[in-house]
């Protein structure tokens, strides 16, 4: 209720948005984990709550261990929703971890040579890994 009426309040003062929100939780907890279980995916949607389309230019995630896949140079209309899945590689890894994905996105009217403002939404998963045997045997 509050984004409405900011939303309202921006619109009577003339001003429009290009904002995008992470739909429903924006981290999870995968629990406790196994490294030997592999790599872990979770899925998040974002949508445009905003009052003009978006690009979804770019993405970039807290570590090696974490990739981010979406649809690169999506423009999502207002209203419109976009599927974003974080994976993470527990290979090598044990103890407590927080990665996270941001996506990058601009006003889709933008020109790129006008150097777009860019504006960032993220998301992200935690938990705990059991490191294997095998890892804790490498020197």
């Amino acid at each position: 209720m509050l984004a409405n009426l900011l939303s309202i309040c921006l619109l009577l003062a003339g001003v429009t948005t290009d904002s995008v929100a992470v739909v429903g939780a924006s981290e999870v907890s995968i629990g406790t984990i196994k490294e030997e279980q592999g790599k872990q995916e979770r899925s998040f949607w974002i949508r445009n709550v905003g009052d003009d389309a978006v690009r979804l230019v770019q993405g970039y995630t807290s570590c090696g261990c974490t990739t981010i896949a979406f649809e690169r140079d999506a423009m999502l209309q207002p209203g419109d929703s976009s599927q974003v899945t974080l994976s993470f590689n527990p290979a090598g890894k044990g103890g407590e971890f927080y990665e996270s994905g941001t996506v990058v996105y601009t006003s889709a009217t933008a020109k790129a040579e006008e150097k777009p403002k860019r504006h960032f939404v993220q998301m992200a998963m935690e938990g705990n890994c059991i490191t294997s045997a095998e890892t804790l045997k490498k020197p």
